[in-house]
């Protein structure tokens, strides 16, 4: 059986850890400090969800969001942030983030929100569902 691919995209090692414990057993987690790495990981890999910090040191989540969903359509990408700017949020949910999880969070949360998208409803492809499939 082929494992689903989650990549972390945050500059915080912690949180990178502590994602990357809860969802190793089940899934091939990669792991990126910037937005760059994050975007060329999506390329290489093409993860089936994204966890993508909404604030990066080389550039903002915005933009790597649009480069992702550019490189990778079908991508489930789950905005992480710190700062609730509900105009930011907002702006991720209408490019197509399917998600927002404020920080800190609660893991078992995230466990379950990855398990109701990626581990439901995918396609024959093997591919998780998106808002408005």
């Amino acid at each position: 059986m082929i494992r689903l691919k989650i990549l972390v995209v945050d500059d915080d090692p912690d949180v990178r850890r502590v994602i990357r414990h809860g969802f190793c057993g089940e899934y091939e987690v990669f792991e990126a400090a910037d937005g760059r790495s994050g975007v060329e990981i999506v390329k290489e890999h093409g993860p089936a969800l994204i966890f993508l910090d909404m604030e990066l040191p080389d550039v903002n989540g915005i933009q790597v969001l649009a480069s992702m969903l550019e490189i990778d359509s079908q991508s489930v990408v789950v905005m992480l942030t710190g700062n609730e700017d509900l105009k930011i949020i907002q702006r991720a949910l209408d490019m197509g983030a399917v998600q927002y999880v404020t920080k800190p969070f609660d893991l078992g949360y995230l466990q379950g929100m990855v398990r109701d998208k990626l581990g439901h409803g995918g396609d024959r492809t093997g591919r998780p569902w998106r808002v408005g499939d």
